[in-house]
């Protein structure tokens, strides 16, 4: 498996002391979907051998969206262990083995925990301090067992004697001397910086998401002013494979057109982040509606093409996959949201709009309950059974899984998956990720068309519509959405701080 991440790093065009950043989609959808079915296939033969396994190497960071997507499909559990060693000794090692410079090992550095720290953001994870592991590994390494839910080590026994003996002869091995920060490196301070805000969070994952997206940028920078080139000692690139599967990577020309899309899922904040969206294109936004139930892909790309005024647009019925256009990169926006809170939300919206819609008719005429009721006896009926599931599983064809597999796999693989109950966070990584592309962006959190009642926190509103549904409804309704609830936990995690 490491080999194939190896092989996978210089297919991106990386080189093993690149420290140039992986984006998470980097080759073609259906060559990359090839890789990830692959990895997926050397995972599933190394758990049939057993149930837990442990991967080490830390090149598994820059290439962990097709590891973590790999995993789904193979209905494995990923845990994702940060490893918090002072940059100053891995500096001064990457010197001793390679020849690097100080600054270029410092980048090696962060180009590693920055890429490794965004990628598991959905995942379970906890951090562990390098220099406590060797002070005491037991309590260490079952502290990092409880923050992952594992049950405790083996911290007895011949295999721990082993590992203690191990401990003593390493630490009576010349070690190359670390030196102080010389204060006059940016990527020297900024590694530093990194690494004590892992300290202060080892070992539960409570790593401050703001201060991880702002030294990325950070640090994007400072590579265009300091280190344009990162030019890297050593072999550009690993050795060609020889995996049938593995087709050769198509260059991927410069794009001259940036453009986003707002797949405006039904009652998921999306006329709030028009509006945003909005007030800053002016415009070059614009509100399109493909005819029938669903937008395609393919007439989208026409669309895009043959209106090159757009910078945004946004539509209800667009459906994934992400168009494909010559010359222009298309960014997706998503927000999803609590599939329970969101059914009141359509309701009571059907109620108060005046068109004499099917839906409108029924909820004007009758409680919550029995619109529900109504909604989940209709065959086919999919706007409050698994609604996000369905549009988000759309991304893969349905050979590659489950709907909710695919689902969650588009979640790992797309760039701007927002969350209602975090949307003042998802539209700060909107405009992190956007503004390279739209120099001046900046979304700002704007309210509009909002049916929730104001005061009541999300856990209130769901214990008073269990109240109000009863419980038999209530469980129907929890049924009916346990794709879009395990979903939206999935998607929520990556901005939760713990």
């Amino acid at each position: 498996m490491s080999d194939f991440n190896r092989r996978l790093i210089a297919k991106a065009g990386r080189g093993p002391l690149d420290p140039r950043p992986i984006a998470p989609i980097w080759a073609e959808p259906l060559e990359q979907r090839q890789y990830t079915q692959f990895a997926g296939g050397l995972l599933g033969d190394a758990v049939r051998r057993d149930p837990v396994i442990a991967l080490e190497d830390p090149g598994l960071a820059r290439m962990l969206p097709i590891w973590r997507a790999a995993c789904l499909h193979h209905a494995v559990t990923p845990l994702v262990v940060l490893i918090a060693r002072d940059p100053r000794d891995v500096a001064a090692d990457l010197a001793t083995r390679f020849g690097l410079a100080s600054e270029q090992a410092y980048l090696l550095w962060l180009a590693h925990m920055l890429a490794a720290e965004e990628f598991s953001r959905p995942m379970r994870r906890t951090v562990l301090n390098h220099d406590a592991l060797y002070a005491d590994w037991r309590s260490t390494i079952t502290a990092a067992f409880a923050s992952l839910d594992l049950a405790p080590p083996e911290t007895q026994g011949p295999k721990a004697m082993a590992l203690d003996h191990w401990l003593v002869a390493h630490a009576a091995t010349p070690h190359p001397e670390r030196r102080d920060i010389s204060g006059d490196q940016p990527f020297e301070q900024l590694a530093m910086q990194l690494h004590g805000t892992m300290l202060r969070s080892a070992p539960e994952d409570r790593l401050d998401r703001h201060e991880w997206n702002k030294a990325r940028a950070t640090m994007k920078t400072a590579l265009a002013e300091h280190a344009p080139d990162a030019a890297p000692p050593g072999p550009a690139e690993y050795p060609a494979d020889d995996e049938p599967i593995l087709a050769r990577t198509r260059e991927v020309s410069g794009t001259s057109r940036h453009v986003i899309l707002h797949y405006h899922l039904f009652k998921n904040a999306g006329t709030s982040l028009d509006q945003t969206l909005k007030a800053h294109f002016g415009q070059a936004w614009s509100e399109r509606e493909g005819q029938g139930a669903g937008w395609r892909s393919a007439d989208i790309a026409d669309y895009i093409a043959e209106h090159p005024q757009i910078s945004v647009l946004s539509s209800h019925t667009a459906l994934l996959p992400v168009p494909r256009i010559a010359d222009v990169m298309v960014h997706p926006l998503i927000m999803l949201r609590h599939p329970l809170d969101r059914v009141r939300s359509i309701y009571e919206f059907e109620r108060r709009q005046t068109k004499d819609t099917e839906g409108s008719i029924l909820a004007r005429g009758t409680d919550l309950a029995g619109y529900i009721t109504w909604r989940l006896d209709r065959d086919g009926d999919r706007s409050i059974r698994n609604f996000q599931t369905l549009r988000l599983a759309q991304a893969l064809p349905p050979t590659e899984g489950t709907e909710l597999i695919r689902a969650m796999a588009a979640v790992s693989a797309l760039p701007n998956v927002g969350v209602v109950e975090a949307y003042d966070a998802s539209l700060r990584a909107f405009t992190l990720a956007l503004a390279p592309h739209f120099p001046g962006l900046s979304l700002t959190p704007t309210r509009a068309n909002v049916t929730q009642r104001p005061g009541l926190s999300l856990d209130d509103r769901l214990r008073e519509l269990q109240q109000e549904l009863g419980e038999g409804l209530y469980e129907r309704l929890v049924e009916a959405n346990a794709a879009d609830l395990e979903l939206h936990r999935f998607a929520l995690r990556r901005y939760q701080d713990s």
